[in-house]
């Protein structure tokens, strides 16, 4: 009994590590472009713009997917899902990095972003299958602070990689990696059962669809949505793509230094992933501290609204605020389980990470639309580039400042309507 016991821990603790992992690989992804732009724009001869519509068409298929994907979750569990999604970003990856034309770029991407789509879920479903739920804010945290990693390796130790190894042979070994990984979900799935009541579910996808409707009746879940949509926007949008640029064309940084500043960025917020996921261990406290994280969120992207050139310890500290604010998504996901059926909560957690990377895709895409066809210092009479400023990246950056409000605002009315008496929708059976 005590080696089956044993086992089956050893057997949750390895899921969640692949799962994990997975995520990592998800969020390397999503932020690759960053560093791989310069040469499939030069190799193809495309625009910047163009190059970001092709590359952000990983986020659709990744945002349809997220409530089936959850969904599935709730009915099947891991066993099946996780090494087939693994299976189908290794595809994708390699069909983008070694792309003949600028279509299989956006075809990989597409193909990664479907597989790509079940990672989150797969790490918190793991999270709540095997371990104890006092333990879910910190594995959370580790959840994000390990994905974060797959973020600065996309920065800096992949632009010496494929300086030192070549572009072909950097390829192989991302595409090697995602084929461990998919050897690892395949050994570590191949022994699950349909035991856990959840993957023995009988019901109906339409009646899975009823219940994730009347989720998106409580007004507590939507403003978790729209803080998540809201403040992953920020993150993915900024530090996902145009840090780098931002920082190039309106500060003068090479690009050295400008990959540094993303790295800084996101160890910022891989360290306070840690540190939020150790320390939220109650929803009071929870709730003040998204309110907080917020009110840094508005204050860091405030600051950069002031048209004035920067020294470089101010960007730092800019930086940093802008990655330990992100943070508060791990709350956002933390909180989930507060105001969700256990039976729901794998579709609770798609439907917020739907909203999740709907605004990653969609804050890439309004940068790059503000940026080509909105110039701010037009409505100004110049007043922006007499600072020495380029005007349509200022401009463009003001669209962070919109949202930050918007994050704050809803963090807001989370605090307010659930610290005052402290009740909940009827449904609410569980607590961090």
């Amino acid at each position: 009994m005590n080696n089956s016991k044993n086992n089956q821990r050893l057997t949750g603790v390895m899921l969640y590590v692949i799962a994990i992992t997975f995520a990592a690989l998800t969020i390397f992804l999503q932020v690759v472009p960053i560093e791989t732009a310069s040469y499939f724009q030069s190799k193809f001869v495309i625009s910047s713009s163009k190059f970001v519509y092709l590359s952000s068409l990983f986020f659709i298929p990744y945002s349809f997917m997220q409530l089936p994907g959850g969904m599935l979750f709730d009915k099947y569990g891991l066993k099946y899902i996780l090494p087939v999604c693994i299976g189908v970003t290794l595809i994708g990856t390699s069909i983008y990095w070694y792309a003949t034309n600028a279509w299989l770029i956006g075809g990989g991407r597409i193909i990664s972003g479907l597989g790509c789509s079940v990672a989150y879920i797969s790490g918190i479903y793991a999270a709540t299958k095997y371990f104890p739920s006092r333990r879910l804010p910190l594995l959370i945290g580790i959840l994000e602070a390990f994905s974060t990693l797959g973020s600065i390796v996309a920065a800096k130790p992949l632009h010496w990689l494929i300086k030192t190894c070549g572009w072909n042979m950097a390829g192989v070994i991302i595409i090697g990696f995602c084929i461990g990984l998919s050897g690892l979900a395949l050994i570590f799935t191949r022994h699950l059962t349909n035991e856990d009541p959840k993957a023995s579910r009988q019901e109906s996808f339409i009646g899975l669809m009823k219940q994730t409707i009347s989720l998106l009746k409580n007004r507590n879940l939507l403003l978790i949505f729209f803080y998540s949509f809201c403040t992953w926007l920020i993150i993915m949008s900024f530090a996902g793509y145009w840090l780098k640029d931002y920082m190039i064309a309106v500060h003068h940084y090479n690009e050295q230094t400008a990959l540094k500043l993303v790295e800084i960025y996101w160890t910022s917020f891989l360290i306070t992933s840690l540190i939020v996921g150790y320390y939220i261990h109650d929803h009071h406290i929870a709730i003040k501290a998204i309110l907080c994280l917020s009110l840094i969120g508005f204050v860091a992207y405030l600051s950069m609204a002031v048209p004035i050139i920067f020294s470089y310890i101010t960007i730092i500290f800019i930086a940093v605020a802008g990655g330990v604010s992100g943070t508060g998504v791990i709350i956002a996901f933390a909180l989930l389980p507060r105001f969700t059926p256990p039976a729901m909560n794998g579709t609770a957690v798609a439907l917020n990470n739907t909203f999740v990377v709907l605004g990653g895709y969609f804050g890439q895409v309004l940068f790059g639309l503000i940026l080509g066809k909105f110039n701010l210092d037009h409505y100004l009479q110049g007043i922006i580039s007499k600072h020495g400023i380029e005007p349509h990246f200022y401009s463009a950056m003001l669209i962070y400042v919109v949202f930050a409000t918007c994050s704050l605002v809803s963090a807001f009315l989370i605090l307010t309507r659930n610290t005052s008496s402290l009740q909940v929708d009827q449904h609410i059976v569980v607590q961090l």
